[in-house]
């Protein structure tokens, strides 16, 4: 291994050398459970006598430049709950063996290069709380069934992945995060967005999930009890449907919808103007014919009336906060006539910005 080059995060004084048999001597510490050492100038590969933590829990190696994968050795430390590498070139595979941490909770590894495919054994794992193995190279299919009743983060967008999405997402009950954009998966969508009642974050976007078939986006009717979903990003994924009308019953919450570079075609819904949360509706780079709905117009004019009365309400309180500090008793609690015409001042400005 030689030596790791340790950066002293508060320090003056550039880098510290580790040598190795110091590295030994932390590496026996058997009764450690949570090593810490990301955020630092670590290069190599990552050492053998990590095996030898019998007792590691949690393993944190991010924004280092470590190289040579992640090592088979690894997964004797059978205790192992946490390993985070992120931003490492790493490169390499998963060892295939990966499923044999059976206390596996968080396993991220974000842009480390890593290559070959995901092993189907790591969704087995039924702790598994975070997925993230986004922005590799990482290719194959997924397995068409996930035991995954923990998962909250499956994020693995940017890689190669290709195949249909399994239906067997939706057993993932509590699921917050689904991320799988940018990838180049295919075929209709069949996910049961209705079990998936905790979702916040969908991101499929840059796939090619069109089918051409008649109800290709009859799983917008799913997404109805998603009523947490934030943003639902499906731009670039080859649709050649119509939207439903069921687009309206979507989430409240619901501030991003990105359905841009698509081949989406026939009228606008009216009911899209439902969605009385929405900040960015992204629709460019399709085939919509007709009118733009009136109830696009009328959410833009409510929301217009709502801010309006939010401006309307801030003046009347401030007018009153003046009245009040001009009324008391104290001059040293009396607000003095240049901060008095300051405040209105204020406020005229921001009847003029209206």
């Amino acid at each position: 291994m030689g030596e790791w080059i340790l950066g002293v995060k508060h320090g003056e004084r550039g880098v510290v050398l580790i040598p190795r048999e110091e590295i030994n001597h932390i590496m026996r510490k058997a009764g450690l459970e949570c090593l810490d050492l990301s955020n630092n100038k670590l290069v190599g590969s990552i050492p053998k006598e990590i095996s030898y933590l019998s007792k590691l829990v949690n393993l944190v190696l991010e924004d280092n430049n470590l190289n040579g994968g992640i090592p088979p050795f690894m997964v004797n430390v059978t205790s192992m709950q946490t390993l985070i590498i992120s931003r490492n070139p790493l490169r390499g595979s998963i060892p295939d063996n990966i499923g044999h941490w059976k206390n596996l909770s968080h396993f991220i590894c974000t842009n480390c290069n890593l290559s070959g495919t995901i092993p189907h054994s790591l969704f087995n794992l039924s702790r598994l709380i975070n997925l993230t193995l986004d922005d590799n190279q990482l290719k194959g299919s997924l397995p068409p069934v996930m035991m995954l009743p923990n998962l909250v983060f499956l994020q693995l967008s940017v890689n190669k992945l290709t195949g249909y999405l399994p239906p067997s997402i939706s057993n993932c009950s509590i699921l917050n995060y689904l991320e799988l954009a940018e990838n180049k998966f295919r075929g209709k969508l069949t996910i049961n967005f209705a079990k998936l009642r905790d979702i916040k974050f969908i991101t499929l976007g840059q796939n090619n999930f069109g089918s051409n078939d008649v109800d290709e986006m009859k799983f917008f009717d799913s997404l109805e009890n998603c009523t947490q979903l934030k943003l639902l990003d499906l731009r670039g994924c080859n649709f050649q449907g119509v939207l439903p009308m069921s687009i309206g019953n979507l989430s409240n919450q619901l501030q991003y919808l990105y359905l841009n570079d698509n081949q989406l075609h026939g009228k606008l819904p009216e009911s899209i103007g439902c969605l009385s949360g929405l900040e960015t509706l992204l629709l460019g780079s399709n085939q919509f014919t007709g009118n733009i709905p009136s109830t696009i117009e009328d959410e833009t004019a409510m929301q217009n009336q709502e801010t309006h009365a939010q401006i309307r309400d801030k003046w009347l309180a401030s007018i009153l906060k003046i009245g009040v500090s001009c009324s008391m008793d104290s001059p040293q609690h009396r607000m003095d006539m240049k901060n008095v015409v300051d405040e209105l001042k204020h406020i005229l400005d921001d009847v003029k910005n209206i």
